[in-house]
């Protein structure tokens, strides 16, 4: 995970296909700690935008957690379903946003009951990209600041990710509300953690809205 947070998703894969062999040579029940890394796997698949190798994981696993109770487990399994979900709506223009809303709030929920505030970020962010692509921007901003108000709270610091991703949340809406200038500002503070953090990951994305908030050129200019 630490790998794909810096943008060096090769590397990523290979580790994450390794622990995947690891643990099927165990034969172990799926535990808290694997049904997160099945999570951090799932956002690798994501990023390469195999939504269908998501959804088949995401729900495999979530019918091994189901028998443990832990919200936290059942939380990682639907979020990654709802994500897989609305890319699956991007790229085909299917009912799955639908099928992504019902995964959320079930995420968002269990996240709730789980009391794990360093995760609760996860499911609110994904929430809020959801609700941009309906174009439901005040619940939008709703998660948004929600997500921003957790992790900015803590005292030492250690969601500046989430931070980041909060401010090109923040950015995105601005562009769909037609303010560039608002845009610009909140891609200028995500560049800043960006770089300060090594969380390359967000690289391209953050390339693509800055392109996207300096307009259109002008030829003769």
């Amino acid at each position: 995970d630490a790998y794909h947070q810096a943008g060096r998703l090769s590397e990523s894969e290979t580790l994450f296909l390794e622990a995947e062999r690891l643990q099927e040579d165990d034969r172990q029940e799926l535990s808290l700690i694997a049904a997160m890394r099945c999570f951090y796997h799932c956002e690798l698949l994501l990023a390469q935008r195999d939504h269908q190798g998501v959804i088949k994981r995401a729900t495999e696993a979530l019918e091994r957690v189901k028998g443990n109770k832990s919200p936290l487990d059942i939380a990682a399994c639907h979020l990654s379903l709802g994500r897989a979900h609305l890319h699956r709506a991007r790229a085909e223009g299917t009912n799955a946003r639908e099928v992504s809303q019902e995964h959320l709030d079930q995420a968002v929920d269990a996240l709730r009951e789980s009391r794990a505030q360093s995760f609760i970020p996860y499911g609110l962010l994904a929430r809020a990209e959801l609700y941009l692509f309906t174009g439901d921007h005040a619940e939008a901003r709703a998660a948004l600041n929600e997500a921003m108000d957790i992790a900015t709270r803590d005292p030492q610091g250690h969601m500046k990710l989430f931070v980041t991703d909060c401010h090109l949340g923040y950015a995105r809406l601005a562009l769909a509300e037609k303010k560039p200038e608002v845009a610009r500002d909140e891609l200028t503070k995500a560049r800043g953690l960006i770089k300060e953090t090594g969380y390359h990951r967000r690289d391209a994305e953050l390339t693509e809205l800055e392109n996207a908030a300096e307009g259109p050129r002008d030829p003769d200019a």
